[in-house]
C-alpha cells in the first residue's frame, strides 16, 4: 500500500506576539520576544492543529525578528509566523533585511526546508 506523506505549512500576519514556551507548551519554541492577548488565540490554533510556530525555534537577534513596523517607525513587532505540521523538516525561519523592501510596513518571513525523500518513504 502507498502513503502518501504530506505537509501543512501556514503563513500570515496573524498580529500576535507569541513570546516563548510556556511550561505546557510543546510546539512553540524556547525563541521569542513579548506577547499580547492574541496569543493564546494563535498558541490555541496551533496546539489544535498540531502545527509548530516555526518562528519561535529558531534563535535571533531581535533586529532579525521583527516583521512590522509602525508607521512612526517607533514599534517594531513580530507578528508575522510560519506554522508547520513536522518540526524536522524546518531548518530555519527569519525575516527578509532591508535588501529586499516591500514597500509594505510588513517584512517577509522565509522559511528554509529541507525535507529526506529517503526518511519519508
Amino acid at each position: 500500500m502507498n502513503t502518501r506523506c504530506t505537509y501543512l505549512i501556514v503563513m500570515g500576519d496573524f498580529n500576535a506576539k507569541v513570546g516563548c514556551r510556556k511550561d505546557n507548551e510543546a510546539l512553540v519554541g524556547p525563541f521569542g520576544g513579548e506577547r499580547n492577548e492574541r496569543r493564546e488565540r494563535l498558541a490555541a490554533i496551533a496546539e489544535s492543529r498540531r502545527l509548530f510556530v516555526g518562528n519561535s525555534f529558531f534563535k535571533k537577534r531581535h533586529g532579525q525578528r521583527w516583521t512590522w513596523i509602525s508607521p512612526n517607525g517607533e514599534t517594531k513587532n513580530e507578528i508575522d509566523y510560519i506554522l508547520c505540521s513536522h518540526r524536522r523538516i524546518l531548518k530555519d525561519v527569519g525575516v527578509v533585511g532591508k535588501a529586499f523592501t516591500t514597500g509594505s510596513d510588513h517584512r517577509l518571513v522565509r522559511a528554509k526546508i529541507a525535507i529526506d525523500a529517503k526518511v519519508e518513504k
